[in-house]
């Protein structure tokens, strides 16, 4: 695909322009590799072996596709998706005359933009895909959210909030593909329920979703509570400068979900009220706790400066201030341990603050 070529479809003759791999490097036959728009739920386009989805883009929201965070308007290239009455289709520009780029489907299975490096007269990879484990169609199955960035310990998938593994021995054993299940069911309906936020996520596969362009994401919220089988919301759209608009809601299982280390968009997963108050308890309980602690911290602080002020005349001065001391006092007999009624001027009582050490836990 070159520059100014458009991918998707013609509305009014049918007409399905996709790309296709060749048999091998030497090949120029139709290979079993193919990148299609998919006209199914909101437009967005697969890559295929055969048949079987390998990856797909993610929707488009108004500056890049969801699933392409590197894809962002820059001074080599600029990207554009028109839907509307007579196309889908998505198409590039190049700004500068004298840089050639292509994107083709590799006879390997990977989408890739190659740009002409005149220097070392070879084509070098811009950007390409799927990338790494997440990149592929439903890695971590239904409601499953994958994360690449965690460490070589520990696996990528793991459920959505509000959901558990449906096969834990399957987890287990690093295989995620059987997806999630909600924890309890029934009660993320009318039940005191909330959303819990996935920040920069790729948004789930949209077979299910329904979109809705006039109104805002605080008015998609109030939309998805009223129908008990929302599952997720999301915005339509985001500008350049970050302004959400629009409304994207998810009426079934959330496929293909994963996040990014940059880039995405927030993602609002349906939890039930059991699920909302641990949300809602951890963040308090840690607040609560850095409070007691100042507290604490700022007390002995105090004690610390106290305690210095009523000793420091004896450190620097004993024998004057012993003299002070026998001089007024009435009596000749030295005060015994524990008599009250001659206080030593290090026991001057201090106000020592009180913590409820019940509540740090």
């Amino acid at each position: 695909m070159l520059p100014l070529m458009k991918l998707g479809v013609d509305r009014r003759t049918q007409l399905n322009r996709f790309l296709t791999s060749w048999k091998s490097r030497d090949d120029p036959g139709i290979g079993e590799y193919s990148l299609k728009i998919d006209l199914i739920g909101y437009p967005e386009f697969f890559l295929y072996k055969g048949l079987v989805r390998l990856w797909r883009t993610g929707p488009w929201n108004g500056v890049r596709w969801s699933g392409i965070p590197e894809m962002a308007p820059n001074v080599i290239l600029d990207f554009s998706f028109v839907d509307n009455q007579n196309e889908v289709s998505m198409s590039d520009v190049i700004h500068d005359a004298s840089i050639f780029s292509r994107m083709v489907v590799s006879e390997s299975g990977t989408i890739e933009r190659l740009i002409w490096h005149g220097d070392h007269q070879q084509w070098i990879v811009f950007w390409s895909a799927p990338k790494d484990q997440c990149d592929y169609y439903s890695h971590c199955g239904a409601n499953g959210n994958c994360d690449s960035s965690v460490n070589a310990t520990e696996f990528e998938c793991r459920c959505l909030p509000g959901f558990e593994p449906k096969l834990a021995r399957d987890w287990f054993l690093r295989d995620g593909s059987s997806g999630c299940k909600r924890k309890r069911r029934g009660d993320t309906c009318q039940n005191q329920e909330g959303f819990i936020k996935v920040s920069r996520a790729k948004l789930p596969y949209t077979l299910t979703a329904l979109f809705n362009k006039t109104i805002g994401l605080k008015e998609c919220e109030t939309e998805c509570l009223k129908s008990c089988s929302c599952q997720g919301y999301s915005s339509a759209e985001i500008s350049l400068g970050g302004i959400e608009s629009g409304c994207v809601t998810w009426h079934g299982d959330l496929m293909d979900t994963r996040e990014f280390s940059s880039g995405g968009q927030d993602l609002y997963i349906r939890v039930d009220a059991v699920e909302l108050d641990k949300t809602k308890g951890s963040s308090l309980e840690w607040r609560k706790r850095f409070e007691i602690i100042l507290g604490i911290a700022r007390g002995m602080s105090n004690i610390s400066q106290n305690i210095h002020d009523q000793k420091a005349p004896f450190l620097l001065q004993p024998h004057k201030s012993l003299s002070r001391l026998n001089k007024s006092s009435p009596s000749k007999t030295p005060p015994t341990a524990g008599d009250l009624s001659h206080p030593s001027p290090c026991t001057t009582a201090i106000a020592v603050p009180k913590a409820d050490l019940d509540a740090i836990t």
